[in-house]
């Protein structure tokens, strides 16, 4: 009886502080976690040439490796109640990789081919085997939790040649590899 009488108003001065010093109620009790990770990679060439024989050979070219692994998790308990229950506990793990790669090349003049050349490339990965677990023992609105993964490859090639004998040899590619792998989970209780 006397040790929840102890408890009782330590969490009451803790709450008259937390309100004092400008914390609003509706946010105790409240359990806030994330683990992000992001890459993000813009790449651009430009290539131009004027004049006979000013061919362009493996050249202007753009690649992109881009990797998350994550084998980390989020635990949370809440036990708010009474009027300051919160609103639960909130938890997400999110990957994600953006590649934005543009290849232009422009050559004139006579014997001014392209090869090997404004190719773009891009290999991107998630691995995540993390989770989130929460526990809410509180009135408040209960648990939130998501585990996202994200790959985005924006690629963009222009070749453009003028003048006899100008030929475009494997370039111009765009070439994309993506993957996510999710092994993590959500558990909740409320």
């Amino acid at each position: 009886m006397f040790r929840n009488t102890i408890l009782a108003s330590i969490a009451i001065v803790t709450t008259l502080f937390l309100i004092v010093i400008g914390i609003p109620s509706h946010v105790l009790g409240q359990t806030s976690q994330s683990i992000s990770q992001k890459n993000t990679a813009n790449q651009k060439s430009n290539i131009v040439t004027g004049g006979a024989n000013s061919g362009v050979t493996n050249s202007g070219n753009n690649a992109a490796v881009q990797s998350n692994a994550n084998s980390g998790g989020n635990a949370a308990v809440n036990t708010g109640s009474g009027s300051c229950s919160g609103t639960g506990n909130h938890q997400s793990i999110g990957q994600s990789n953006t590649a934005n790669q543009k290849s232009n090349i422009v050559t004139g003049g006579a014997n001014s081919g392209v090869s090997g050349s404004g190719n773009n490339a891009a290999v991107q990965s998630n691995a995540n085997s993390g989770s989130n677990a929460a526990v809410n023992t509180g009135s408040g609105s209960g648990n939130h939790q998501s585990i996202g993964q994200s790959n985005t490859a924006n690629q963009k090639s222009n070749i453009v040649t003028g003048g006899a004998n100008s030929g475009v040899t494997n370039s111009g590619n765009n070439a994309a590899v993506q993957s996510n792998a999710n092994s993590g989970g959500n558990a909740a209780v409320h």
